[in-house]
């Protein structure tokens, strides 16, 4: 964060001091970077909060909500930008290229440096993850910058500076949208991507003794954290228990589903109504 802070500073003066719409939007860019960072560790705090009579499953999902806020951030702003650079494309305003170049290349190094000390974390968290995207995206800004202050410096070609927002907004839009429709699904208990409500069905329904499955539903509470609830239908009640084990076994082994709630129906008296 305090890294973020100071890269974050030396864009805000060198988009004041040149006049550049692409260090000012890397420089918003780098403002959400810096408070995706500040959720990531508050949701990551908060997670680790035990559950509660008020909040059963605790505070885990704190980390997709606070990833969907991120999301949205970078809509508008992204928005915001496209507006500017439009305008500014129609009558493209006079830029000091050097300071560009300068302040494009040491925003460069810092977002990489930032990049690489999120990378791990990444790949397990999605709040991680949306932190990570977007100093991908500003590192894009920045080089983005760079080819935008040697084009003005060399060429005189003004129009570059807006012309270039719109090239990196376009491309922060793409992972805007991979974000937005994640953390949506999580939140509308959406069932988890690497798992097929079919496949699950029939591996449960090929464990020894149970006759059907019904009302099966599989979310995820949270990034890794996948749940199932379903009723079994067996063909034998006096052996609900061992098939209730079979079945947690068969799932934690081939799907990784750990938090599993089985009910036990026996043939002929399931509920009616169940979904």
């Amino acid at each position: 964060m305090a890294f973020g802070i100071i890269v974050l500073a030396v864009e805000v003066v060198g988009g004041v001091l040149s006049n550049s719409l692409v260090l000012y939007s890397d420089a918003a860019h780098m403002s959400t970077d810096v408070a995706s960072i500040a959720l990531a560790y508050a949701a990551i705090t908060i997670a680790t909060r035990p559950a509660n009579a008020s909040k059963s499953f605790g505070y885990a999902r704190a980390e997709i909500v606070a990833a969907f806020l991120n999301a949205l951030a970078l809509w508008g702003l992204t928005a915001f930008f496209f507006f500017e650079a439009w305008r500014r494309l129609r009558d493209p305003p006079s830029i000091n290229a050097p300071i560009v170049i300068v302040v494009g290349v040491v925003s460069l190094v810092a977002n990489v440096s930032l990049a690489l000390l999120l990378r791990k974390g990444s790949g397990h968290n999605l709040n991680v993850r949306s932190a990570f995207l977007h100093i991908l995206s500003d590192a894009l800004g920045s080089a983005a910058a760079i080819v935008a202050g040697l084009g003005i410096y060399y060429y005189d070609a003004r129009w570059l500076d807006p012309a270039t927002t719109f090239v990196i907004g376009a491309l922060i839009l793409v992972w805007t949208w991979r974000l937005t429709r994640e953390t949506l699904h999580i939140l509308l208990e959406g069932t988890p991507v690497a798992l097929s409500p079919g496949v699950v069905k029939d591996a449960i329904k090929n464990v020894p003794g149970v006759s059907d499955v019904h009302d099966l539903h599989v979310w995820s509470l949270t990034t890794g954290n996948d749940n199932l609830s379903a009723h079994v239908v067996v063909t034998d009640p006096t052996r609900g228990p061992e098939v209730v084990r079979m079945i947690r076994e068969c799932l934690r082994d081939a799907h990784g589903l750990t938090h599993v709630t089985i009910e036990v129906e026996a043939v002929g008296q399931e509920c009616e109504s169940c979904n």
